[in-house]
Formats: structure tokens, sequence, C-alpha cells
């Protein structure tokens, strides 16, 4: 796993571009903001959609 290319664009609730990450750490900032809007990207993750 270890990709640098991975890029994902973060938007906040408001729709604000909070700006872009790689994919490893998406579970993180999902961990720290279970209720962000929505993970954009081609990975496409659903918000939340860990399950817990």
């Amino acid at each position: 796993r270890g990709g640098g290319a991975n890029r994902v664009m973060v938007v906040d609730e408001g729709g604000r571009l909070v700006g872009i990450i790689s994919a490893s750490d998406v579970a993180r900032w999902i961990q720290k903001r279970q209720t962000l809007a929505e993970l954009a990207g081609d990975g496409g993750l659903p918000a939340g959609g860990r399950g817990e």
C-alpha cells in the first residue's frame, strides 16, 4: 500500500475545499472527523462508510 500518487480532495461540511491529502491519510481523517461531508477523488471513499 503506499501510494504517493493517490491524492484525495477533502471537503468540509460547508463544501469548502480543506486540502488535498494522500489516500493513506484519509482513514485517519475520517477517524478524527466522521461527520465530514465528502471525500472526493478517484478512490471515492464513502464518508463514514466504515460502519461503526
